[in-house]
């Protein structure tokens, strides 16, 4: 029974969780081209979990009642003009746009 139970709020956790991609913005667009390659072993937290992007630069947080924000924490070798995003009710994707720092 004990079974059962875990399993059930294992997949409702899973559809209830906030998802996204991070992203190299080559060209400063704020959206995903497809020459734009996807930033893997980025961390991300909604302030309760953290996580990192996988080599496709997704990821997937937990969905808790007291989230306020997804934020990325920024790589030294980029930047992001939005690195936190406030969590809005009903949405479940959050995606950003990373710039290369000049050096």
């Amino acid at each position: 029974m004990y079974k059962y139970w875990f399993a059930l709020i294992t997949i409702f956790s899973t559809l209830l969780a906030y998802e996204g991609t991070v992203f190299w913005d080559q060209n400063g667009n704020g959206q995903k081209d497809p020459m734009e390659q996807y930033a893997q072993n980025i961390r991300l937290s909604n302030g309760l979990a953290v996580t990192q992007t996988n080599a496709n630069g997704a990821f997937s947080l937990p969905n808790t009642a007291n989230a306020r924000f997804i934020t990325l924490y920024l790589p030294a070798n980029g930047q992001c003009e939005q690195w936190y995003q406030p969590i809005e009710n009903k949405k479940r994707t959050y995606d950003f746009a990373l710039t290369p720092t000049v050096q």
